[in-house]
Formats: structure tokens, C-alpha cells, sequence
């Protein structure tokens, strides 16, 4: 049981102190007020608070030096840095000495007082960090550091009983210092709020190198750059793009360059950009098929950052994951699934709550809410949350299977058929198609100007096929065959089955995915060869229950693992 937790708001100026301490009892605080430095530290020598917020422009002591001295106390509060001052080497001499979050004005006052809560229970549970800084921490290690003890411990309960939401709130804000993103990319994205025109937000991109490259990649693609010829500038690039997709291209470059940077001993980040980069520019033709633009504003954001709140898990709780990853190895189980028996939430709502911590409007993420839930639960949502949801999640699939990049604990969830009707997406392979020459043309153009061998591999996109492996049979209904592409992307080569009956290889894959119960009998069943019946559902009571039988959705790794043993 949690005791009271007391505040005490440092500010000389009335509005922003009273809406602090009001944010703050509606969490629960105990709060109590001081005009400037010195009177703060006299109200410290009369009571102990859990939580201290200061304003840094004071009469008699500002606020830097006050966290400076209740730094070096013990025990210390936990200290956060209320201001308008945006001066980054104030803020780095901040975080460096051990203060636990710094909050610029204006603000969300109901996110930085449940935010505080957090980090106040987090020191509760974890009282061996308060004050360290990056300098200070045992053995040079800091609470914002992936090896730190007290990241990367887990209970003796087990990683199933050691997170709360409490747990994760409290680290979320350490990962703006432990992977920062470009400050550039959030002032793009506000300039774009307040119409700022192409000049200035070409010029405004132009200041972070990085960002520049990112955008550039994107912008030359072929949904932008249809021409395919090199495009350099950059106020050209903004009104080629369009204002209103800047703001969000901006961040989502921004965040997918500074996360994909990790590295994380489990996890692929090229496999990572490219799968991003991928679901972004599908968004793109999805909405253009199916003429959703009413719906389309920061689907793009959303399609870009899907996977990216993983990387912000597996920052914050690095021994958490060494011990999925193994089960999933051992399983062939879906990471998603094993996240769900550790974490209160998945990570793309983790990814989700960081971009409210990065002021984004709550709406612009909410699809990244709902974007792992199963197709057919998501009749639930509004007709127009839905359908936004229903978008991001096609564009992730056609993004994975246009550049075959996959890690083999992702769950292979393919469309179903009635999904694309009701989006209006008729011709799905004319999406795939546009999405991987985007896609190559955005790994080709950061190759060219970034010199990065590594950012030089190539989707797997080789005309020249292998001798065939096995027969195939398409009995879906879909208008279009993912599966068939899907195993094309696998070490098999298929061929269909011969029309005069002479059958030379040992296996045929039936496609009955979406087919359901009242299938025909299809002739590939009464061939002499081994039968591979790929499926998401119930067979037809006259299908031969002896067949061999793989059932979707399934892990990438486990459908490789049953379609290539069998084909062997």
C-alpha cells in the first residue's frame, strides 16, 4: 500500500503555479507552494516532499540552483523542471546531474501530473535511484541507462509479475534522453500546425543533416517523385509532398532514424526501417485506391512508428526481452503474444503513449491503440476508427511482403478478403507492386547518400528463380494470393501442378486460406503426392482429416520452418 505523496510547486508566477498544483491533486498529491529558490528550501526544512516542481526563472534563488542542492541531498525528492526556457545546455547539465524530467510550457497539465505520479511510485518502488545522475549512478551507470540494475532487473516472481503500468509510465520519459530525436523534427511538425510555408519548413529540415537524408529518401520515391529523377532540394521536396504531410513525415523519419539507431542484440533494425518505411508509403496507395483522404491525416506517422514502441521496450526492460526472444525461439512463438503475458500494454499503445509525451494530439496515435487487435474484433470501434485501423494494418502486411523483411516471431495476419472490400481496395497487387518499388527506391537513395553498407541490402526482390520445390494450388477466394507471395520470399520455388497428370515432385501447398467449410474438392487432392493444406479455418467435413495441415496466422519463422521441411 502506497503512502500519501506530498509536492511542492516552486513558481513565482500565480497562473502556471495554481494550474500545476491543480493537475496535481487530481492525482492525489498533497501540495504545498514556494515563490522562488529560497523559500522553497525553507519550506524543505520543515516538511519532506516526494515530488518537487520548479519554474527555473526566480527572484532570490532560480531553479537550477535549487535542484542542484536537493540533488545532493538524501534522501531526494523526485525533481522535476517546469520551464519556458528551452536552452539545450541547461537541459544536458539538468539530466546530466540526476534531475528526473524536464517539462516545457505550455503543457498538458493533466498528462505532466499523471506522468509525475509515476515517477513518484517508480522511486517508491526503486528508492535506490533517486538522485543519480549520469556521472553519479553506481558504478557509472544511470537509471536512464539500458544496463543499469535496476532496468534490467527481474523480480524472483518472474518478468510475468514485474511490470506495471505505474513502471512504465515513470520510464517513458527517460527515453528522450536515452534515444533523443531530433528537436528540428518537433519544430517541423508544429510549424505545419500554424501553416508555415514550404520555404520555411525546407529551411527549418535543412538544419538537422540527418532529418534531411531521412526525408529525402522518402520524398523520392515513386508515390512523390513519380519522374524518378533525383530530387535534392528541399522547398521542393515540401511542395511536392504537401504541407500537410510534412509535419508528420518530419517526426516519423525522425523517430524511425533515432530508434533504428538502438541496437538491440535480439532484433534486426534493418528488418525494423524497412518494414516502417514500407508500411509508410503503403499507406500512401491504400488511401489513394480507396479515396480515403478525409481519413488519411498521420496515418503515415502511425504506419511508419508501428513497430517502433518494441524498440522502447526493449530499451527501458533489456533482460525482459532476453527472456521472450528465447521463448519465442524455443516456441515458435509470436512476440506479440509473449509481450501480452509481461506487459499491461502492447507496444505500439507504448508507442502511443510516447508520442503524447512528445505533445502529439492524442488522436493523431489513436490507431496505434487498436493496430495489433485481431480483424475481425475491430466491428467494435467507430466506423472511422476502424477503417483507419483496418488501413494501417493491410499497409504493415503489404509492407513486410513487398520487401520480404521479417523477424520470425512476427505474426504472419494476412488480410482477409471482406477487410479490402470494404476499403475499397480493389486491385491489392497493384498496391504491393507500387509499395516495393517505393520502398527499393528509398533503400537505393539513403544507400547512395549515406554510404552505409549495411542500408545497401536490397529487398529480396531476384527474378532469377530456383528449380521448383513443390506444386502449388490456389483454392482461395482472394482476388489476390498472399500466399503464394508470401513463400516466394521463403528459400522454395513453386510451380503449378502439370495439366497432363505426370507429377515429378514430392509435395503440392493447397491454398484453402479464406475458403471456408463448403470448399470444393480440388483435383490437387487426389494427386499421388504429399498434400500441404495452408488454411484459417475449418476444412470441409470431406477434406481427408490425415492431411497435413498448417493453420494461420502464424509466426514467419514457424510457416518457413512446416512449408520447408516438407518440401525437402
Amino acid at each position: 500500500m502506497y503512502e500519501s505523496i506530498r509536492a511542492l510547486v516552486v513558481d513565482d508566477e500565480v497562473i502556471s503555479r495554481k494550474a500545476v498544483m491543480f493537475a496535481l491533486i487530481q492525482e492525489d498529491f498533497c501540495c504545498d507552494y514556494a515563490l522562488d529558490g529560497v523559500d522553497a528550501l525553507n519550506k524543505l526544512e520543515e516538511s519532506s516532499y516526494d515530488l518537487v516542481v520548479t519554474d527555473l526563472c526566480m527572484p532570490n534563488k532560480h531553479g537550477h540552483a535549487l535542484a542542484v542542492e536537493l540533488l545532493e541531498r538524501t534522501p531526494c525528492p523526485v525533481i522535476v523542471v517546469h520551464t519556458v526556457v528551452d536552452n539545450p545546455k541547461i537541459t544536458k547539465d539538468l539530466i546530466m546531474r540526476g534531475v528526473s524530467d524536464i517539462v516545457y510550457k505550455p503543457t498538458n497539465y493533466a498528462a505532466f501530473a499523471a506522468k509525475a505520479k509515476a515517477m513518484v511510485r517508480y522511486r517508491q518502488d526503486h528508492p535506490g535511484v533517486a538522485g543519480k545522475g549520469i556521472d553519479g549512478a553506481s558504478e557509472g551507470k544511470t537509471e536512464t541507462d539500458p544496463e543499469d540494475p535496476v532496468l534490467n532487473a527481474i523480480p524472483e516472481g518472474g518478468i510475468e509479475s514485474s511490470v506495471t503500468m505505474a513502471d512504465i509510465e515513470s520510464r517513458i520519459p527517460l527515453v528522450s534522453r536515452i534515444l533523443p530525436v531530433s528537436k528540428t523534427a518537433f519544430e517541423v511538425y508544429e510549424m505545419t500546425r500554424s501553416n508555415a510555408d514550404a520555404a520555411t519548413l525546407g529551411s527549418a529540415i535543412q538544419h538537422d543533416a540527418a532529418l534531411a537524408a531521412e526525408f529525402l529518401s522518402i520524398a523520392n520515391s515513386s508515390f512523390y517523385n513519380p519522374s524518378g529523377k533525383p530530387m535534392t532540394d528541399m522547398e521542393k521536396a515540401v511542395v511536392r509532398i504537401g504541407q500537410r504531410r510534412i509535419g508528420e513525415m518530419a517526426l516519423a523519419a525522425a523517430t524511425l532514424s533515432a530508434l533504428t539507431a538502438r541496437k538491440l542484440p535480439w532484433m534486426d533494425m534493418q528488418v525494423v526501417w524497412r518494414q516502417s518505411i514500407a508500411a509508410g508509403a503503403a499507406i500512401e496507395h491504400l488511401v489513394a485506391q480507396g479515396k480515403h483522404s478525409k481519413v488519411s491525416e498521420n496515418l503515415v506517422l502511425t504506419g511508419i512508428m508501428h513497430s517502433l514502441g518494441r524498440v522502447v521496450l526493449g530499451t527501458l526492460y533489456p533482460a525482459h526481452y532476453q527472456e521472450l526472444i528465447k521463448r519465442c525461439s524455443d516456441g515458435d512463438l509470436a512476440l506479440t503474444d509473449q509481450e501480452a503475458t509481461v506487459f499491461p500494454e502492447t507496444h505500439a499503445q507504448i508507442m502511443s503513449r510516447l508520442l503524447t509525451e512528445w505533445n502529439v494530439p492524442a488522436e493523431t496515435s489513436e490507431p496505434l491503440q487498436h493496430v495489433l487487435t485481431p480483424y475481425h474484433l475491430l466491428s467494435q470501434l467507430s466506423n472511422e476508427l476502424r477503417i483507419r485501423v483496418e488501413l494501417v494494418k493491410v499497409a504493415i502486411f503489404v509492407g513486410q511482403l513487398s520487401t520480404n523483411a521479417w523477424h520470425s516471431w512476427d505474426l504472419v495476419e494476412i488480410p482477409p478478403t471482406s477487410v479490402l472490400e470494404r476499403l475499397g481496395i480493389a486491385d491489392i497487387g497493384r498496391v504491393i507492386e507500387r509499395t516495393q518499388s517505393d520502398a527499393k527506391a528509398i533503400i537505393d537513395f539513403k544507400a547512395e547518400n549515406s554510404g552505409d553498407k549495411d542500408t545497401k541490402k536490397k529487398p529480396d526482390l531476384a527474378t532469377d528463380k530456383p528449380e521448383p520445390t513443390a506444386y502449388y494450388r490456389n483454392g482461395s477466394t482472394s482476388k489476390y494470393d498472399f500466399l503464394q507471395a508470401l513463400i516466394s520470399g521463403m528459400d522454395l520455388s513453386l510451380t503449378d501442378m502439370p495439366s497432363d497428370g505426370k507429377l515429378t515432385l514430392p509435395t503440392v501447398f493447397i491454398n484453402c486460406i479464406g475458403a471456408g467449410r463448403h470448399t470444393p474438392i480440388d483435383p490437387a487432392f487426389e494427386a499421388d503426392v504429399e498434400k500441404v493444406v495452408i488454411t484459417d479455418g475449418d476444412l470441409p467435413p470431406a477434406f481427408d482429416s490425415s492431411l497435413r495441415t498448417v493453420r494461420t496466422p502464424l509466426t514467419y519463422g514457424k510457416m518457413v520452418k512446416e512449408l520447408s521441411t516438407t518440401a525437402k
